[in-house]
Formats: structure tokens, C-alpha cells, sequence
């Protein structure tokens, strides 16, 4: 079966995030299958870019680049690239019919723009469409960006999102709790299927040692006997990573570091507030490589994620990072609040309110004083639930099963 699957932000191992479309065509090829990927030639997701606009084989995985402008931010640079991908795809519907000749067609671009060609391509080839959810624009920028509902912006992604849940013959969740969202839009129980991120077991057997400089500042926080708390991710306004920086200034007179791998928009910010506080206990890396980022995570003592305190995690989150952190083995320390709570389901780690500085702060010192046989056994616990439930293997052919 051939599939084309679309998706702006469409990534490899080699390129970086996301890693989603790639791994699953990996795993449709190895099935039989015939993937072609279309993606953009800029994502600020990315910590490496294509070479270029047009055909690519990465990993024998068809990839057509389609040029976009870089940008910063979610100004209107951002905004221009979304229209110059959909554009350019709608300009080459007839030539993605006849080159791929797909039986599905999956638009999965985040934004639900591209279900307009991706329409239009499975019109022309006689294909299934599936629409894949990955956040719920556009309420996710109304929520966590507090965007009107009557902004031009959010009024056209409305369109997009109508019109994909109109059209396709099947719609795909990576979050668990959606349904209760599409189906005020007509989708049927039927035709929704939960099909969550997973993990890809070889890529944590052939992990590689974190690079030199970062080394060093770990083995010199364990020489002062400091307990290390990691983080390893985007750094964005949804991450609410300010709230850490907070919690490790309450935290200063204690044996503990905070290091974090990643960048993002909200870095120079959080760098700002770390050296206003003078925090000699917080380290930022930057970005290293996916294959190094295991290793960095086994180091650590906990492992760190969060989010703001919004509403829009009432359909549950699905984050990469979050499998990550369970296959390194840690104990997980969380400031999320969600309806679906693999934290709580897998019991391997701690949890508190999200935004709450004072809640986070006695987390971690209970986790601190947590013994080492019962931290021990939350990391197994989260190892076990993210391989019994999330590799890719199980995920591939489910999602196959799924759209029949």
C-alpha cells in the first residue's frame, strides 16, 4: 500500500524533531508498505535542515522538501511559511497523485491547513484521507495563547479544522482524550483512533556518550555531592520552565543543580531570571544531539517536566520527551495537570500542581528524601509501561489496523 503522509515539520534522525512521520514510515516500509513523505525545507523543531527543496531518500523513506522561509517566534514569518507549504502542495496535488499513487493520504502538519490539498490529492488518486491531531488548533493557541476566537488567524485554522473533520474518512489522535472534542463536529466513535507518540527501542541501544563540556559540568556537580536534576526539551512558554527556575532559587541552600538540555523561545528569558537570582545551581546546554540525549537522562538523579496550568491538557498529553524520560529509568518529577496522567498510570514519579512554586518546591524535597530502593522502582516502573505500550512496532501496525 502507498501512503503519503504530509507534515510542515516532518523530521529524521539525523535532522532532529519530529520524529513521528519518520519513524513510522520506517516502520510501514519494513511492513510492506510505500511511504513518501512531504515536508517543509525550515522547522524551527529542527536542530539540522534539508540541503534543499525537493526529493530526498533518508533511511529508505521518500522525503519531498518543499522550500519555506525561516522564521522566529509565531509572528507573521511563521504564519508565511504555513502558507507558502500549503500553497506549494496545493500547486502540486496533481503531481503528488501521480507520483505516489497513495491508497491513504494523512495530513498531519500540526496546523490543520494542509488538509485542504491533502483533500485534493485523495479526491484525485481515490485514496483514503485521514486527518492526524497532534495539538487541537485552533484551540490550543486560543488557550495557551489567549488568542480571540475572531482573530483572522484562529478564524481560518477554524476552517482548516471543519473542514478536516468533514472530510476524512478516519481521524487520528496522538492525544488520548480528544473525542470528546471532534465528535461535537460530526466525527464518528468509529472512525477516531487513539494512536499515541511511541519510542523506537534501537535508537536507546545505539545512544552515545553526552559531548565533553557537558560531562564536565555533571561530574562537577556530583563532586559536591549535589543530587541533579534534569531537563531535556523545548523551552517555550507552554514548558513553563520559569516555574523551576523559581523552585531552584527556594532550593539554593540545598545539595541539588538543575541542568537543562534544549533551546527555544523562552531560553534568554529563563537565563535572564536564573542570573537576577544569581542561581549557581542551574546550568543551560542547549541542544544536543537525540542519540546523546539518553545517556544525559541516565545521569540524572530525577527528571524534570512541566507544563502551564491550562485547560487544554484536559484531552491529555502525548509528549516525546515524556518516553524519554521513562526509558532512561528516572523517577520523573511532573507539574502537569490532565484527565490522562501516564505519570500516574505508569507510578513513576511525583506530581504536582503545574504553576505552583511552592507545591513543586515540596515535591522535591519529599523526592529527595524518597529512598533510593523506592526511586528505583519508579524508574523500572516507567521503563516497563513505555516498552510494553509505546514502541513503535505495536504503534505502526496499529495505526495501519486503524484506518482499515
Amino acid at each position: 500500500m502507498n501512503i503519503l503522509l504530509i507534515n510542515h515539520y516532518a523530521g529524521s534522525l539525523h535532522l532532529g524533531m519530529e520524529f513521528r512521520p519518520y519513524y513510522l514510515a520506517k516502520k510501514w516500509n519494513e511492513m510492506g508498505h510505500k511511504t513518501t513523505i512531504v515536508g517543509a525545507t525550515y522547522s524551527h523543531l529542527r536542530q539540522n535542515q534539508p540541503r534543499k527543496a525537493g526529493w530526498e531518500t533518508i533511511d529508505g523513506i521518500e522525503y519531498l522538501w518543499l522550500w519555506t522561509n525561516k522564521y522566529q517566534g509565531n509572528g507573521f514569518s511563521r504564519f508565511l511559511t504555513m502558507i507558502l507549504f500549503v500553497t506549494q502542495l496545493t500547486l502540486l496535488t496533481f503531481y503528488l497523485a501521480w507520483k505516489t499513487k497513495p491508497k491513504v493520504v494523512i495530513a498531519s502538519s500540526t496546523y490543520p491547513l494542509d488538509i485542504f490539498p491533502a483533500w485534493l490529492v485523495a479526491r484525485l488518486s481515490g485514496a483514503k484521507l485521514v486527518f492526524e491531531i497532534h495539538d487541537l488548533w485552533p484551540l490550543s493557541p486560543m488557550e495557551l495563547g489567549n488568542m480571540s476566537k475572531w482573530h483572522p488567524f484562529i478564524v481560518l485554522m477554524q476552517l482548516g479544522e471543519w473542514f478536516a473533520y468533514k472530510t476524512s474518512d478516519k481521524v487520528v489522535s496522538i492525544l488520548p482524550a480528544t473525542f470528546e472534542h471532534v465528535k461535537k463536529f460530526g466525527v464518528q466513535k468509529e472512525n477516531f483512533i487513539h494512536i499515541p507518540n511511541g519510542i523506537n527501542l534501537a535508537d536507546y541501544s545505539n545512544a552515545v556518550h553526552v559531548p565533553k563540556y557537558l560531562q564536565q559540568v555533571i561530574d562537577n556537580e556530583k563532586k559536591k555531592n549535589h543530587k541533579l536534576i534534569g531537563y531535556a526539551g523545548a523551552i517555550g512558554v507552554a514548558n513553563a520552565m520559569d516555574i523551576l527556575v523559581k523552585a531552584a532559587f527556594e532550593l539554593r541552600d540545598k545539595n541539588l543543580a538543575f541542568i537543562l538540555v534544549g533551546d527555544g523561545q523562552e531560553l534568554a528569558n529563563l537565563k535572564s531570571s536564573a542570573k537576577s537570582l544569581k542561581l549557581n545551581n542551574f546550568h543551560f546546554i542547549g541542544r544536543i544531539n537525540k542519540l546523546e540525549v539518553h545517556n544525559f537522562l541516565q545521569q540524572m538523579d530525577f527528571l524534570y517536566f512541566g507544563t502551564q496550568d491550562k485547560p487544554i491538557y484536559r484531552f491529555g498529553i502525548s509528549f516525546n520527551k515524556m518516553y524519554d524520560y521513562m526509558m532512561a529509568g528516572k523517577p520523573i518529577i511532573q507539574s502537569i495537570k490532565t484527565n490522562s496522567d501516564i505519570v500516574k498510570k505508569a507510578k513513576c514519579g511525583f506530581i504536582s500542581e503545574p504553576g505552583n512554586v511552592a507545591d513543586l518546591v515540596s515535591l522535591i524535597r519529599e523526592a529527595m528524601q524518597t529512598p533510593k530502593k523506592t526511586l528505583n522502582a519508579m524508574g523500572k516502573n516507567g521503563q516497563a509501561y513505555v516498552i510494553k505500550n509505546h514502541k513503535y512496532d505495536f504503534i505502526a501496525k496499529k495505526f495501519i489496523e486503524g484506518i482499515g
